[in-house]
């Protein structure tokens, strides 16, 4: 899926249980085409966020970007289904110039 990647976090934290978390987040617009919304409370582009593995902070050379984004499903701890990135390739850079 093609997406148009604004942003790219790295996180690394102890939780509760004393276990080290590390990971990423990743912001996109897909479908710009079809994202601009405008109803009696929500107005403009939000963008979607994804979690991925702490490694592919670094497949983000280039932001922002168009990436074509490949994605899977895993269990979250209730055995509901979350979207997860397992790989990016970059497709074309964007630039957000003053007009």
């Amino acid at each position: 899926m093609e997406a148009l990647v604004l942003g790219v976090k790295r996180y690394s934290f102890v939780n509760d249980d004393g276990e080290k978390v590390e990971g990423a987040k990743i912001a996109y617009l897909d479908d710009l085409e079809g994202t601009f919304f405008q109803t009696n409370d929500l107005k403009g582009i939000f963008p979607l966020t994804v979690s991925a593995p702490v490694g592919a902070f670094d497949h983000f050379s280039k932001l922002p970007a168009f990436y074509d984004l490949d994605f899977r499903q895993r269990p979250d701890s209730k055995g509901k289904p979350v979207m997860v990135l397992v790989g990016a390739k970059f497709v074309s850079e964007i630039s957000f110039e003053k007009v």
